[in-house]
């Protein structure tokens, strides 16, 4: 049997002591996530933190940490998932940047 983890990437944003955060809709539900999501091939993590944070939340995220290397099974799914997550900080704000599907917008939450 083949072990083939998800690898994702997950940006932890903090401005003016607020964390960028991403509401969104998840399996019908109304959520609150920080901005996350798969590794591409050939890409980097880097690379990777950034493009979605920008694809969720519209903000260009600057990465200067790695915070941690997660595993997680989702025992329901039968799917174990690698995390890396980063902190940094947000540079730029494009408001009239079209959002992935499925989000609802970024929030900036205590």
């Amino acid at each position: 049997m083949t072990w083939n983890p998800h690898v994702t990437v997950a940006a932890i944003a903090r401005q003016e002591n607020r964390f960028l955060m991403v509401e969104e809709q998840v399996r019908g539900q109304r959520v609150i996530n920080n901005p996350a999501g798969h590794l591409e091939e050939a890409e980097s993590f880097v690379d990777a933190v950034r493009r979605e944070t920008l694809e969720e939340t519209g903000w260009e995220f600057e990465p200067d940490a790695v915070t941690g290397i997660y595993l997680w099974k989702n025992l329901s799914l039968e799917t174990t998932f690698l995390r890396i997550a980063f902190c940094g900080r947000c540079t730029r704000h494009h408001p009239g940047r079209v959002l992935d599907q499925g989000i609802i917008g970024p929030r900036w939450c205590t």
